[in-house]
């Protein structure tokens, strides 16, 4: 397989097209030993430099394709697989600069580590024929797991949507009877890689909660809580309807749990890294809801990122069926929920 993949790859056949940024030294090195060696499978379709006077000209051969701000639209143009950050760079801040434009794209990022990155070892690396490359956003899961992961899905939200539908309509009705408007209340939440779909739940707050305040988390004993709402809250039930957006693929049963626009937009602000939570496929439970309460302050939020982005590290199916176990345990206690 080794020998017909470095044979297609050298005629230029199923090869990863990558964009560089960074025209200087580091970039120079990387284009020789790219093009040196086609048999690796990768080809170059242009440099990214932050020099808006350098756009439009060539270095080593290729076209200085745009700035940062340029990156989702080169991406889409020239269909990119990849990204590498030539240069190691002294500012985090440019980093996130450049992960913020790369966020909602399907592209992996690579990026010269310094020293450091390179003993501490906490991020998965890769490398272009010597030259390590640390792997800032990727799916960590392997291919075969995350195939299982899907069967996983299917099978246990198929199966409580059709052995407890006597219950679900029962409290359907129970939502219906005790407070005015749907029993299933649908909202725009932001997906993987940034795909918006629309997220149900049970009706659990008052009609039109939010008209008066606009998007705000729930808080404890908040007024805008039904008292059947509180309940099917406590005991999770109000989730029910999300097995429907797992059978269509745009929820899973375990992963970060989706946010809103209008929430996503302001915690991609404050919070660094926010846009790797991004690259996962939303879940109805996760490793940080069953670590932490619902989400009240901008506190708990970034707490919650932090949780999320270990389990984004550290997927697995064996820490998926730990996350569920765990889940079970939350809804019969109650714990965390308000």
């Amino acid at each position: 397989m080794h020998t017909i993949l470095k044979f297609l790859f050298s005629r230029g056949i199923a090869v990863n097209k990558m964009l560089i940024i960074g025209a200087n030294d580091s970039g120079d090195l990387l284009v020789k030993n790219i093009s040196n060696y086609p048999h690796l499978g990768y080809k170059i379709c242009g440099f990214i430099d932050d020099d808006g006077r350098k756009k439009g000209s060539e270095f080593c051969g290729y076209k200085i394709q745009g700035t940062y701000s340029d990156i989702p639209q080169i991406v889409q143009r020239e269909k990119a697989d990849g990204i590498i950050i030539s240069h190691v760079s002294t500012s985090a801040n440019e980093i996130l600069r450049i992960l913020e434009y790369c966020g909602e794209l399907r592209v992996t990022v690579y990026m010269v580590p310094s020293l450091m990155d390179v003993i501490s070892g906490h991020l998965k690396t890769h490398q272009i024929f010597g030259v390590p490359l640390m792997v800032l956003l990727q799916d960590h899961m392997p291919a075969w797991q995350a195939q299982i992961k899907r069967l996983m899905d299917i099978t246990v939200s198929a199966s409580i949507l059709v052995l407890g539908a006597p219950l679900w309509f029962m409290v359907a009705a129970i939502i219906r009877l005790t407070s005015s408007g749907p029993a299933v209340y649908k909202q725009i939440r932001v997906g993987q890689n940034g795909k918006l779909f629309t997220m149900m739940k049970f009706r659990s707050m008052y009609s039109d909660a939010e008209k008066h305040t606009g998007p705000k988390w729930a808080t404890e004993n908040d007024p805008r809580i039904t008292p059947v709402g509180r309940f099917i809250r406590k005991t999770r039930l109000d989730e029910i309807p999300q097995f429907i957006n797992v059978l269509k693929g745009e929820m899973s049963l375990v992963g970060p749990r989706p946010e809103r626009p209008f929430f996503v937009e302001q915690l991609k602000q404050e919070i660094p890294w926010y846009v790797r939570r991004i690259k996962m496929k939303p879940g109805i439970t996760g490793w940080a809801q069953v670590k932490h309460k619902y989400d009240s302050t901008i506190e708990d939020v970034k707490q919650k990122v932090i949780y999320d982005l270990y389990y984004f590290e550290n997927m697995s199916i064996l820490l998926d069926v730990k996350i569920l176990l765990r889940t079970f345990l939350v809804v019969f206690t109650g714990k965390g929920a308000h």
